[in-house]
């Protein structure tokens, strides 16, 4: 399995690699909570930006708003996934 300094290595200057991930939300037990984040990480970086993003509960609605059968697309627009997903992350990006 490859490490995060591995995948660093192959960043070229002015690419960045994001991994989005999810956990669960523990105070101080288990809670119900679905959390996403995201894993930025620059060519230059010394380690990778943890930055969270939404949780599990705020995308759901936004996709039952949006589709209320339940068909969603894999691609789909938006301001508020837009909010949710992408714009949290740009900070870092644009310091390429």
């Amino acid at each position: 399995m490859p490490h995060w300094q591995d995948v660093r290595d192959h960043l070229d200057k002015g690419e960045a690699a994001v991994e989005f991930i999810r956990y669960r939300y523990y105070d101080p037990d288990e809670t119900d909570s679905t959390i996403y984040a995201a894993l930025v990480l620059l060519a230059d970086d010394t380690c990778p930006h943890l930055i969270p993003l939404c949780e599990q509960r705020q995308l759901n609605n936004l996709l039952h708003e949006k589709y209320p059968d339940k068909r969603y697309q894999y691609t789909i627009s938006g301001n508020s996934l837009y909010s949710l997903l992408w714009k949290p992350i740009k900070p870092p990006i644009e310091r390429i």
